[in-house]
This record gives structure tokens, C-alpha cells and sequence, in this order.
């Protein structure tokens, strides 16, 4: 009987410590993506700003080469750890934003090779956000979120559409 206790103990700890290695562990954006960098020709930005109750989108080209950089450079600052909810049957449906929501969400878009495959990750808060895989990860740096806002915001083309 005192042994049976003891697996039952011993086999709860460890699924404890891989549930909690698995939301601790950093990820680096690359392998967030699950993609070759070298294989990616576009990166898409969208900042949405809600102001006094009222949502303004503003929707960024970021299709130049030192833009792309920038904007992987700047994802790729950071580390990232998964969500537990990741592990629950059926995934995650959504995400609302959490208590670091400031008014403001940032999606963006990579596209790779000739337009086949493609990978969006949409930052609901400066501390956590959403992929293409309705995978739940959280940024392991808030400032982050921040930089890349001030990059839409400074360096990106408006489209044409959106004005």
C-alpha cells in the first residue's frame, strides 16, 4: 500500500514539474514560428489603437528589407514561454486581453517563399499573444511590445486602403 501511495505521489509530482517546465521554458521566436527565417519575403504589420471608446485601425506595410529585419530583430529580442492552456484537448479559441492591455494590439504577418505558408502572430497585450497554431504564448520582455508599436507607428507605410 505504501508503495502504491508513493508511485501515485511520484507520478503527480513529475506530471507538475513538466506542466510547469513546459509554461517556464523560454522559446526563441524561431522556433515559436516553426519556420525558416531565411525562407521568409514578407513581413505584414496592423496596429489597432482603441482611443476614448473608439477603435482606429491603422494597417502597416513593413514589405522592405531593412523594415523586415527590423521588425524580426525585434520579436527576436525576447524569449517566449508557452501556455498551459496549449495542452488542453481542442486548443485555445481565443485570447482576450489581459491586465497589460492598454488600448492597443499589433499583428503580424510573415509570409514565406512564394506565398504557400504563412504565420500570424497577434500580440493581444505587451504580455501575451496568439499564433496561426491558436498556440497561447507569453513574451518573457513587455518592452517588446512597446518597440515594435513605435516601429508601426514611425517607420511603417499606411496603406492606401486603410486611410
Amino acid at each position: 500500500m505504501k508503495k502504491r501511495r508513493l508511485a501515485v505521489a511520484g507520478t503527480v509530482l513529475a506530471l507538475i514539474l513538466l506542466i510547469g517546465g513546459y509554461r517556464l521554458w523560454p522559446w526563441s521566436f524561431e522556433s515559436v514560428v516553426g519556420k525558416d527565417m531565411e525562407e521568409m519575403t514578407v513581413v505584414s504589420c496592423c496596429l489597432r489603437v482603441n482611443t476614448s471608446g473608439r477603435q482606429s485601425t491603422y494597417f502597416y506595410d513593413l514589405a522592405e528589407p531593412e523594415k523586415m529585419g527590423e521588425v524580426i530583430g525585434i520579436l527576436g529580442s525576447c524569449g517566449y514561454q508557452k501556455d498551459i492552456r496549449n495542452l488542453w484537448p481542442g486548443g485555445v479559441q481565443g485570447l482576450s486581453p489581459g491586465r497589460n492591455y492598454d488600448g492597443r494590439d499589433i499583428s503580424v504577418l510573415l509570409v514565406f517563399g512564394e506565398h504557400e505558408e504563412w504565420f500570424n502572430l497577434m500580440l493581444v497585450d505587451r504580455g501575451q499573444g496568439i499564433t496561426t497554431d491558436s498556440e497561447v504564448v507569453h513574451l518573457t520582455d513587455s518592452g517588446v511590445f512597446d518597440r515594435l508599436a513605435e516601429l508601426i507607428q514611425e517607420k511603417g507605410k499606411l496603406v492606401p486602403s486603410a486611410q
